[in-house]
């Protein structure tokens, strides 16, 4: 709760109207919780006059009420639920997503409003190019008052979460305005490029290795400086970006470098001792998330630095690794050829046995890395050992969805109805592309005649010369090509989901029930196909036996699970299971260095 939201207290609802704060699927959120504000009751107005498609958007069937036809209207504002009424949060349409966090910009206005020195402010997120979104804070100050931009970084990071802190923050005389006296976001200014994100004294490099580090850096986040103890991640790094300046630091130093090393170097001055000492994180690498505590440890399966604010949130005493492959970075360049799933598990193991000899084992993983969890349980099994707990996060097989032609109908009226022509056009556009798409790859399996017609249809439905299937991109961008990086970091994903696709197709044909426990994982929010809906076990119930897993339901989306604050209902539930278990044995944090 920021300083700033008792002042903004909408109160309890007058007579003939009920108030209820509802999640995206239009179910009560618990007190507290934000969601957004729909109006119900018999004081609610039949429509807008003359506006039938604005109408259609904002007042909804009401499932709360017994009166048939009954309607609430959608506010689009977001709130909290308290004792002593609702709290306004901000808007809708001013709620985003960036690097899999679901942000309310006014809640970080809020935090800047409730500072006696500022008057007003405006929080926008700015794209920096090669997929580096960035979140600026613009703000005015009393008059004759001077505004300390330290003072308020350290203010946003005392009440937000690290991911909501502006990365940026502009103080300016005036924020621009429409004729009817809203914030004109769009004529905000740019921001100045800061220094960094993570603190407000950088240290300098102190030798020539650091110092191309630095550049290489720069280059790779679109900064005008960093620090040498600045971390990667933090800094707004993430995997596909770690891709680009392995490659970079390789090239540059003429070095083999594996993409280990910028989850066990996160920081320039890291990466430089190893790079001088010889030590290239080559080969299957076990990093430390969280090293301390004597308890049974925690094992991350596939895409390491995901699981870093888990780790923080489990026991203080418990230690937490992350399990990299090199065929990991060779997959996350597009290049990792076709994907083994008992291949790759097996090596998981190995390196986890070399850092602990005996069970029981713990493991976790998410999206394609639960599949690997669940694989590699099956091999610590097989070879006679214990596994404690198998944690599989949000893994929707294709038997957990459910599909319903009138949901897909309903779901797309409802769009069209929202957004028009231009969503009816897209959407018709995507079916053109995917239904050209599935021929490109059925036509090398048709005889002659059907090729030829099938030629003559994709080229119907996709002028142009056929388009090759997508072999991943070059690593090798120009500098300052900001948007064929963003491009290539495009094409990477779309490669990756491929390969991942294609290897469970293979692994599912000879896929083993499980004999022991899991718990299953399922993001609330995560956007599904249209007209799907997921079933409560995310279809392991064919593997699993049902008096054997324990499901849960996550609010966030896929990745977003793995962040605050949903991560900690995460991890919540990861140490109950923990409790619940027999006594654990202690074991050293590490017993292969």
């Amino acid at each position: 709760m920021t300083d700033a939201s008792a002042t903004i207290l909408i109160g309890k609802p007058i007579a003939n109207t009920e108030l209820h704060v509802l999640d995206a699927h239009l179910q009560p959120v618990p007190l507290g919780v934000t969601g957004e504000l729909y109006i119900g009751g018999r004081g609610v107005a039949l429509g807008y006059l003359h506006r039938p498609e604005l109408t259609a958007e904002r007042f909804v069937p009401d499932p709360f009420s017994e009166d048939p036809g009954a309607r609430m209207y959608r506010t689009g504002d977001l709130v909290r639920q308290r004792l002593d009424g609702v709290l306004y949060v901000g808007r809708v349409d001013n709620q985003i997503k960036l690097r899999g966090h679901r942000i309310e910009l006014g809640e970080i206005e809020a935090v800047f409003d409730g500072d006696p020195a500022v008057s007003r402010s405006a929080v926008v997120v700015r794209d920096f190019g090669a997929g580096d979104g960035r979140i600026v804070a613009y703000v005015v100050g009393i008059e004759g008052a001077g505004v300390d931009v330290d003072r308020l970084r350290q203010r946003a990071r005392d009440r937000l979460p690290d991911y909501m802190v502006p990365q940026h923050i502009e103080v300016l005389t005036a924020l621009p305005l429409t004729p009817n006296g809203k914030i004109d976001r769009k004529a905000l200014p740019e921001p100045r490029v800061s220094p960094s994100s993570t603190g407000d004294h950088q240290v300098p490099p102190a030798n020539a290795l650091e110092e191309l580090l630095v550049r290489l850096w720069c280059q790779t986040l679109r900064r005008e400086r960093v620090g040498v103890t600045d971390n990667f991640f933090d800094l707004g790094g993430h995997s596909l970006l770690a891709v680009r300046l392995v490659q970079l630091i390789a090239d540059s130093c003429r070095i083999n470098l594996s993409l280990a090393i910028i989850f066990k170097a996160p920081t320039i001055r890291e990466q430089a001792r190893a790079i001088d000492g010889g030590h290239l994180a080559e080969g299957i690498s076990v990093v430390p998330l969280e090293p301390r505590g004597a308890r049974e440890p925690l094992f991350c399966i596939c895409g390491i630095n995901l699981y870093q604010h888990l780790a923080r949130n489990l026991d203080a005493d418990r230690p937490v690794f992350g399990v990299f492959l090199p065929v990991e970075g060779a997959l996350l360049s597009g290049d990792g050829g076709e994907i083994g799933v008992r291949d790759m598990a097996a090596e998981y193991v190995k390196a986890i046995r070399a850092q602990q000899p005996q069970g029981p084992y713990h493991l976790v993983g998410v999206s394609f890395g639960g599949v690997l969890a669940y694989e590699a349980a099956q091999q610590l099994r097989a070879a006679g050992e214990e596994v404690g707990i198998l944690a599989i996060l949000d893994v929707v097989l294709p038997g957990g969805l459910d599909f319903s032609w009138t949901l897909w109908a309903r779901e797309h009226l409802g769009r069209v109805r929202q957004e028009g022509a231009p969503y009816a056009l897209a959407q018709l556009g995507e079916w053109r592309e995917k239904a050209a798409t599935w021929l490109d790859h059925q036509a090398p399996r048709l005889p002659a005649v059907a090729a030829g017609l099938s030629a003559r249809l994709r080229s119907a439905l996709r002028p142009g010369p056929p388009r090759r299937p997508d072999r991943g991109p070059s690593t090798r961008s120009e500098p300052g090509d900001h948007g064929k990086i963003q491009q290539d970091i495009e094409s990477l994903h779309r490669v990756r989901l491929d390969q991942y696709r294609a290897a469970w197709e293979r692994y599912e044909r000879t896929l083993r029930p499980y004999p022991g426990t899991a718990l299953i994982f399922r993001a609330r929010d995560e956007k599904r196909p249209p007209g799907t809906a997921v079933r409560a076990d995310c279809g392991w119930s064919r593997y699993i036996a049902s008096d054997r897993m324990t499901l849960h339901e996550v609010r966030g989306d896929h990745l977003g699970i793995l962040t605050e604050p949903s991560v900690r209902e995460l991890a919540q539930a990861i140490r109950s299971q923990f409790d619940a278990s027999s006594i654990e044995h202690e074991h050293p944090a590490s017993t292969a260095g």
